[in-house]
């Protein structure tokens, strides 16, 4: 197998000009990742600018909020699985098929990294909130078809080979929110506006080439393409007259105006732009405190979100999760949280979370039950560490 690692080289496939993904609904704050990623009806959160900008104004702003975080996923949705001695060893093929279904797949890794500042109110029922996101995708996906009853991989080069890809966004959104009383209970209703900076690469290679040149080469700045664009997000968030409004219900669409950005690609040393643009994203949430310590949170994407790598038909993501929440009444950013999630769209099994927080710092730990057998080491097709903190202020 270690002549896989070394050799992916350089071929290509075509795309059309104009590509689309929605890229994974993702997470900002400790709080979320922990509660299996819901986080559109949870407005206990200084994260409302992210998941739901209507939660900026879902309960009377008694302060100021502040929140900071930083965190990683890699998420593999079957690519490893052509390392596995038993498909791929050395230079042998062992399995076609297997081979030719791993190809099809990509992995994932990403980096996220976020500030948010929600001001107090502009007067009542008026709720501004203002931050930073980073997001980082990168992938990495096969393409091709090696023929029936190869034995050689020497022999089927030219066949198939790799995608790497980079999108990096950064983000400056704007939020506004106003909630209003109706006979019927609480409605917010918010927006925000994003301001996007774009830098994204490809490559393309096929057998003959080098994975860690391949990699180096899509992770330079100098290899990827800056662009800029205008995203929007709406939300809305319901708190019926029933229990003392114990209830809440939220409902947000992300990149409403599917903003999209430039990427070059790079395969056999000639260099194109494409386009991709980000799907619009509709995600679902609930939450529920029975008491002033409890709450239960959960959240169900309604749309199905094609993820990076581009070059695969089959990497989609549809999550639905949630979780419950420990929380102290006096220290309102000390918690306790524990989550599970299953993701529809990629065969990763159940993704257990949990994590605390005591303001400022805290962490969130979350990993799947699918795993990848690489040479006899089971590693999860899912996992993700997070840190950050909030503060009411």
């Amino acid at each position: 197998m270690n002549r896989v690692y070394k050799k992916i080289g350089s071929g290509t496939m075509l795309l059309a000009p104009l590509l689309s993904c929605a890229v994974e609904f993702g997470g900002q704050g400790i709080r979320s990742a922990a509660l299996g990623g819901a986080g559109v009806a949870l407005k206990q959160t200084q994260w409302g600018l992210y998941y739901n900008p209507a939660l900026l104004a879902a309960e009377p702003a008694k302060h100021a909020k502040v929140g900071w975080n930083v965190g990683a996923t890699l998420m593999d949705s079957g690519l490893f699985t052509m390392f596995d001695d038993s498909i791929l060893e050395q230079d042998t093929i062992k399995n076609t098929q297997s081979l030719n279904e791993a190809l099809n797949r990509g992995a994932n890794l990403t980096f996220q990294s976020g500030i948010v500042f929600q001001l107090l109110p502009i007067s009542q029922g008026h709720n501004l909130s203002i931050g930073y996101f980073k997001n980082i995708y990168t992938s990495l996906s096969g393409w091709g078809n090696i023929p029936d009853n190869s034995t050689n991989l020497n022999d089927v080069t030219d066949n198939a080979g790799f995608d790497a890809h980079l999108l990096a966004i950064d983000e400056l959104p704007i939020g506004y929110a106003y909630r209003f009383s109706t006979s019927a209970g609480e409605i917010s209703m918010g927006a925000s506006v994003k301001f996007m900076f774009g830098a994204g690469g490809r490559h393309s290679m096929d057998l003959n080439g080098n994975i860690t040149d391949l990699i180096k080469d899509t992770l330079s700045v100098e290899n990827a393409a800056s662009s800029f664009n205008v995203g929007l997000d709406l939300g809305a968030y319901y708190s019926p007259n029933i229990i003392n409004n114990r209830l809440g219900i939220g409902l947000v669409v992300k990149n409403l105006n599917a903003p999209s950005f430039t990427m070059k690609h790079i395969s056999n040393g000639v260099s194109t732009n494409e386009k991709i643009s980000l799907n619009p994203q509709v995600r679902l949430g609930m939450s529920l405190d029975p008491l002033d310590w409890l709450t239960f949170t959960f959240d169900a994407d309604l749309t199905s979100n094609k993820l990076l790598p581009l070059a695969s038909k089959t990497v989609h993501s549809q999550v639905v999760g949630g979780g419950m929440r420990f929380h102290s009444t006096r220290f309102e950013n000390v918690d306790l949280n524990l989550g599970i999630a299953k993701d529809f769209g990629l065969d990763n099994g159940l993704t257990f979370s949990g994590g605390f927080g005591l303001g400022l710092i805290g962490i969130a730990l979350s990993y799947s039950t699918g795993k990848t057998d690489m040479g006899g080491v089971a590693i999860p097709n899912y996992v993700a560490i997070k840190i950050g903190g909030g503060l009411n202020f």
